[in-house]
């Protein structure tokens, strides 16, 4: 008897090719639904009030911050610095100010939930007097942020031209702030 040589043809490869990404397609899809921890989140700049009637201006900034990822975050720290970069002082070497203002206590986010806070300070601060205003013109709200998994993000929003009438809402400053990379 004779084995039977049957080759296969051209539709039989591309329903296996087919089947095999279809099988691989599912396995990625359960990893990411099931086992896969992303961390993600956006800080927006919701709105800025200057309080004039007292003797000392004071500026309140609505903000929300939301998780778009799939596991908590911990937000550790709100703070509102000044220095040379606006990357932070968890990102970059050089010394920041941390400008006074209303404490926020530390917070955790569940996924899909938005947290609205106030950080509010008195807009004429006092400054050393050797202290170089031009070489640290950043003025930055930071929030140090811990994911589930133990990773720790900063994200920062510079306002250095964060104004009582401007900028304008197409300005960049009203767009959100994403999560980024891990510090």
């Amino acid at each position: 008897m004779e084995p039977c040589e049957n080759p296969m043809e051209l539709k039989d490869i591309i329903s296996i090719s087919i089947s095999v990404i279809a099988l691989v397609a599912s396995v990625i899809a359960i990893y990411l639904s099931h086992w896969h921890k992303s961390s993600k989140a956006i800080l927006c700049l919701n709105s800025r009030l200057f309080d004039c009637l007292n003797e000392k201006t004071k500026r309140e900034l609505r903000y929300t911050f939301s998780n778009t990822g799939n596991q908590e975050l911990f937000v550790k720290d709100v703070s509102l610095l000044r220095g040379q970069s606006p990357l932070g002082n968890l990102k970059h070497s050089s010394s920041y100010l941390v400008i006074p203002s209303n404490h926020i206590d530390p917070f955790i986010i569940k996924p899909g939930e938005i947290k609205l806070f106030i950080l509010s300070h008195e807009v004429d601060y006092e400054l050393a007097t050797d202290y170089d205003e031009e070489l640290n013109k950043y003025i930055l709200v930071s929030l140090e942020v811990i994911s589930a998994n133990g990773k720790r993000f900063q994200v920062t929003h510079d306002i250095s031209n964060l104004g009582p009438s401007g900028p304008d809402i197409r300005d960049k400053i009203w767009a959100g702030v994403p999560l980024g990379g891990s510090v």
